[in-house]
């Protein structure tokens, strides 16, 4: 929480936050990519409209991480590629941003995903799509097309790209 609040200044805390509730549920489904996602206005144990609710569901896919040491602070399994802590943070830049803009989920993907990859630090597990995309104008200003429908790990990248040099220039200046 602290990351997201030193990057962009938000916070559950914040007056104008909508959504004051995050229920985490741990599950094992091999099946699925997904390593985690926030749902937001989502409640399993009532049948009010979702658009009604003041809650947000953080889901964890343990099976992406089996057999956690503790000795390995990065939640890190021991058949695992994916780091715990980082997609917790991700997620977490998810909800509160689902929790602070109204429409979240209209905001282009790469925006959505590159603030999240942006505050986790991604430049060293993703450094061969950046270079890719940097290598190639033409395929980097199709994962930045605002109406694009592409996802997949280039709209990650990119919008981390994308993300990371707005935030260097306003450094510089």
């Amino acid at each position: 929480m602290e990351l997201i609040e030193e990057s962009f200044g938000y916070s559950f805390n914040d007056s104008d936050v909508s959504l004051n509730e995050l229920d985490v549920v741990f599950y094992e489904d091999s099946t699925t990519q997904e390593l985690a996602a926030v749902r937001r206005g989502y409640k399993t144990d009532t049948a009010i409209p979702y658009t009604e609710l003041g809650s947000l569901l953080l889901r964890i896919n343990c099976h992406y991480y089996e057999n956690l040491s503790a000795d390995n602070l990065n939640g890190v399994g021991q058949n695992a590629t994916a780091y715990l802590d980082r997609t917790i943070a991700h997620e977490m830049v998810h909800a509160v941003m689902a929790a602070k803009i109204k429409y979240f989920n209209y905001l282009p993907l790469f925006i959505q995903e590159g603030a999240a990859e942006l505050v986790h630090g991604i430049d060293d597990h993703r450094r061969s799509q950046i270079a890719e995309l940097a290598g190639n104008s033409s395929k980097l200003q199709t994962y930045l097309n605002l109406n694009s429908t592409l996802n997949d790990v280039y709209v990650y990248a990119a919008g981390f790209m994308f993300l990371r040099y707005l935030a260097k220039q306003a450094v510089s200046t």
